[in-house]
């Protein structure tokens, strides 16, 4: 065998090692980014609320002003 058989050999495990490292890296992060989505979620409907009121009032406060300059 050659020396750039060998180099392609060493290449080809090389990426299948990184290949399987990603994979496993994978399956290691699933559980925190399901944990991340139901944060995510939670802050969401905590939030909603408190948005909805803050679009109210500003198109109260839109209104308001427009009465002023009538």
């Amino acid at each position: 065998m050659g020396f750039l058989d060998k180099a392609k050999q060493m290449a080809d495990q090389a990426a299948a090692k990184a290949k399987e490292t990603a994979g496993d890296l994978q399956e290691k992060a699933k559980p925190a980014i399901q944990k991340l989505e139901q944060e995510f979620d939670s802050l969401d409907e905590k939030l909603q609320p408190t948005f909805d009121k803050a679009k109210q009032e500003a198109s109260d406060l839109a209104a308001e002003a427009k009465e002023k300059l009538k």
